[in-house]
């Protein structure tokens, strides 16, 4: 929805308009636009496809809304706190890696003596 049609469009919605989509291809940011088109008095609707119970033209079409909305929120949140999670348990094992000693001649040739011959 988020795109170059969608940026000239928007610019003729008025307060008290519905704008009606066939289908969601993408929900990417679908929250943050219907949140924004709300606040402009703007309802939205969806005709077909898993969307199409979002209509913000009646109460229970809002409460679909909400309830997607707060989905969203928490999936994010959920995100973030593995991401979080994995970047610390990354560091922790970074930070206790042995490093590795430098390699001798002693060590390169077992049988070598001090002197590094056979």
């Amino acid at each position: 929805m988020i795109g170059p049609v969608w940026r000239p469009a928007s610019r003729h919605l008025r307060e008290g308009d519905t704008l009606i989509v066939w289908k969601l291809d993408r929900l990417r940011h679908l929250v943050n636009t219907i949140h924004d088109l709300m606040e402009r008095g703007i309802c939205f609707r969806v005709l077909t496809g898993q969307g199409a119970n979002i209509d913000t033209t009646t109460a229970s079409g809002r409460l679909v809304f909400g309830i997607f909305a707060a989905l969203a929120e928490f999936e994010r949140e959920l995100i973030r706190e593995m991401n979080d999670r994995g970047l610390s348990s990354a560091r922790a094992r970074v930070a206790t890696a042995a490093v590795p000693t430098p390699m001798t001649l002693a060590k390169a040739s077992p049988g070598a003596g001090s002197n590094g011959q056979a």
